[in-house]
C-alpha cells in the first residue's frame, strides 16, 4: 500500500502519513494510530509501532 492510499482510507494528511513513514514526528496523534490499524486491520499495537531504547 501506497502513503497516498493509506491517506485516502484513513483521512489523515499525506504529509502527516510521510511524516510517519520517515520517522520525523516525535508524537503520533492517537487518533491516527487507531486509524491506521483499523486500516490495516491491526489487533495488536505492537505490530504497528516498535519501541527502542
Amino acid at each position: 500500500m501506497t502513503q497516498k492510499q493509506l491517506s485516502e482510507l484513513t483521512g489523515i494528511r499525506p504529509a502527516a502519513i510521510s511524516e510517519i513513514c520517515n520517522n520525523q514526528r516525535t508524537s503520533i496523534n492517537r487518533e491516527h494510530i487507531e486509524k491506521i490499524a483499523h486500516c490495516l486491520d491491526i489487533q495488536d499495537i505492537r505490530d504497528l509501532i516498535r519501541l527502542e531504547k
